[in-house]
């Protein structure tokens, strides 16, 4: 009889070591991830810089807006969110929220508006929905016929507008990784409506450029 129960324990025991191991092996083997986050700034010593490859302008081709960097000073607002879209076409979100972050235009400061913990696995195309842009002038900005704007700027997006990003994102377990979205800010700002106070769209995503760091 005390056999048997000793023989039971351990049977009790290896059981439970074996289940121990099998949950380690299940987690070992689980998904990988790596962190991904989306970050906004205005540097202008970056825009339109690195390999071809690691960026791209939303709007693909067409002309270039230019302006002088030093003609507007200020904050730029936007509230966007961020969808990742893997080589099979599965969409990965970084967010639930439409988050919101200010920069400084023309300056070298950027802002995080999301970060998650993305599967690991090749991405090519960052899809990015503003739903508000709008520039906070604290000195005049000279538009068409030099008129001076100073105050508030916004971008009209008329409903939440969603662009599409070619990107090249290998995400790697336990790396950090991110997307940039540069505003080039002086460029659109400068086709400003004097009157309306408003830049279109079409203008905003001309400007925009994205890439990965």
């Amino acid at each position: 009889m005390d056999m048997s129960r000793s023989t039971i324990t351990v049977i009790a025991v290896m059981a439970v070591f074996m289940l121990a191991g099998c949950g380690q092996e299940l987690t070992a083997g689980g998904q990988r991830d790596g962190e991904v986050s989306t970050v906004v700034t205005d540097d202008p010593n970056e825009s339109q810089a690195g390999p071809a490859a690691t960026r791209n302008l939303i709007s693909g081709p067409g002309a270039q807006l230019t302006a002088d960097p030093g003609s507007a000073e200020g904050t730029v607002e936007v509230e966007a969110t961020t969808v990742l879209v893997d080589e099979s076409g599965r969409e990965v979100p970084l967010s639930s929220l439409a988050p919101s972050v200010s920069v400084t235009i023309a300056a070298a400061d950027s802002a995080t508006l999301e970060r998650s913990e993305v599967r690991v696995g090749r991405y090519t195309l960052a899809r990015i929905t503003f739903t508000r842009v709008k520039a906070d002038l604290t000195t005049g900005l000279a538009v068409a016929a030099g008129v001076e704007i100073t105050g508030t700027v916004r971008v009209d997006l008329g409903q939440p507008l969603v662009v599409d990003a070619p990107i090249e994102l290998t995400v790697q377990e336990d790396g950090r990784h991110q997307l940039v979205i540069d505003l080039n800010a002086s460029a659109w700002l400068a086709a400003a409506d004097p009157v309306l106070r408003t830049v279109s769209s079409t203008t905003f995503r001309s400007a925009v450029e994205v890439r990965v760091e």
